[in-house]
């Protein structure tokens, strides 16, 4: 007997029954089928709540094992890819994002040490990948997170927060742009990551 939500006993006579045919082929029916009709009239909201829950799964479970998913669309959409290209050979290997170098916008004059810890304090907490890849780069060099304040985590974007009373961002790319956060010094470090890879 199957019940979500629907009368048990209209499910299982609708899964018992083999007697009806299609109406427009007259082939008779699966008794699935008839299972799958009931619940849609019975209960739609049953099946229109699957595919989201579905979808937030699938993306939690490929966060656990590192695998990030950018949105529930492009998840929809995997299903199509024919051909994957991967060009981050560390990430792939060892299994785990890392930091492999920090570079300081222009005008920023603290010391590398000083930055890390920073950074690490803002992301001290966070589950995310590549908050751990920046907790451990911070772990081997035995930098210790500050006292954090006032955190945002704001998603796809980043996060925000007070660190020794100075409002810090480890931020993505859009945001910085969104935040007109010295678009000259990204771009300069955009040039360079560009000039590396040409290598």
């Amino acid at each position: 007997m199957l019940s979500v939500g629907a009368d048990p006993v209209v499910v299982e006579h609708q899964l018992r029954s083999g007697g009806l045919t299609c109406p427009q082929c007259g082939q008779p029916l699966a008794p699935w089928g008839h299972a799958v009709a009931v619940l849609v009239i019975a209960c739609p909201c049953a099946l229109g709540l699957a595919t989201p829950v579905a979808v937030m799964a699938g993306t939690g479970v490929a966060a656990r094992h590192g695998i990030l998913i950018k949105d529930a669309r492009a998840l929809e959409i995997a299903h199509r890819v024919d051909t994957v290209a991967f060009d981050k050979t560390g990430t792939l290997t060892v299994g785990r994002p890392v930091l492999t170098a920090l570079v300081p916008a222009a005008g920023i004059r603290a010391p590398e040490d000083q930055l890390l810890a920073t950074a690490a304090s803002l992301q001290s907490g966070s589950e995310h990948p590549l908050a751990k890849a920046v907790l451990a780069a911070a772990a081997q060099r035995n930098l210790q997170p500050r006292a954090l304040s006032a955190m945002q985590a704001m998603p796809g974007r980043g996060v925000r927060g007070d660190v020794d009373g100075v409002t810090w961002a480890i931020a993505s790319l859009r945001w910085c742009r969104e935040l007109d956060a010295m678009p000259e010094a990204i771009l300069t470090v955009e040039e360079q990551e560009k000039r590396e890879a040409g290598r």
